[in-house]
């Protein structure tokens, strides 16, 4: 939730480019997308692994888990870890969620000496890999994780075909004394990469307004390939095209119980 307070960031020049992701920008991710229904996908998150888990636990892992906000409804019916890999992210869900564990690290090279019931990427965070074989190690390390009748849900990021080049998107939030405006612009992709330049305006009282701009690449694989990548990593594939009101779909794996 925004409050009537900004959130707090670094100091900076009036213009500055950032040079990753999700690093200063962390505390404004919840302001830009408020709108978004976290309860809403959990209970279709909920469902799927109530339809397709076999383990018999409650252990659940969130690849990717940002601010926290799906583990946030999720913990009331699940033992919740979260892993991320930014540290500034992370330090906006350890806000929200001070009881949960939260690691570290890449989705591709992660290893936790535990396991699973379920493991979920959400919100097209599977893009992060980039490349084929990014997504191949990611995809195998959280189906390493997952137990005997255990269930990975991935919830991709576009693909190739539906990908539209030279989009521009504009989200502004508006709370008394405080204001975020964000606007997005995707380039020409490179071979199965989408690249998205942000631009940041954030404006409170009594402060000059502050501009940065960031870039993010994603991925663009498509359900077949996000498919091929769950069956080699031996669990049982599934895809949903169409699932919650989004038209990216829902890829299921099972590990299967022997």
């Amino acid at each position: 939730m925004v409050t009537t307070s900004p959130p707090a960031m670094a100091r900076h020049s009036a213009n500055r480019r950032l040079a990753l992701p999700y690093t200063e920008l962390a505390p404004l991710y919840d302001a830009v997308y408020m709108d978004k229904s976290y309860s809403g996908e959990v209970r279709y998150l909920r469902a799927e692994i109530r339809a397709h888990c076999r383990s018999g636990g409650r252990e659940l892992l969130d690849v990717g888990c940002g601010t926290g906000h799906h583990i946030q409804y999720l913990q009331k019916r699940y033992r919740c870890t979260g892993l991320d890999a930014s540290r500034e992210m992370l330090k906006e869900a350890r806000k929200r969620l001070p009881r949960v564990p939260l690691i570290e690290a890449r989705m591709e090279s992660f290893n936790i000496d535990k396991q699973f019931d379920a493991v979920i990427c959400m919100f097209g965070a599977i893009g992060y890999t980039r490349t084929l074989p990014g997504l191949r190690k990611a995809v195998r390390c959280m189906a390493r994780h997952l137990r005997p009748g255990g269930v990975l849900l991935i919830q991709p990021f576009e693909t190739p075909s539906a990908w539209k080049p030279g989009t521009v998107i504009t989200r502004v939030t508006e709370r008394m004394g405080f204001a975020v405006a964000r606007v997005t612009s995707s380039s020409e992709p490179r071979p199965s990469l989408a690249r998205m330049e942000m631009q940041y305006l954030i404006a409170s009282k009594f402060k000059p307004i502050q501009h940065f701009s960031e870039v993010h690449e994603l991925g663009l694989f498509a359900p077949r390939t996000i498919q091929e990548a769950i069956k080699a990593a031996g669990l049982q594939a599934k895809f949903i095209p169409r699932w919650h009101k989004g038209h990216h779909g829902m890829h299921i794996g099972v590990r299967p119980l022997s």
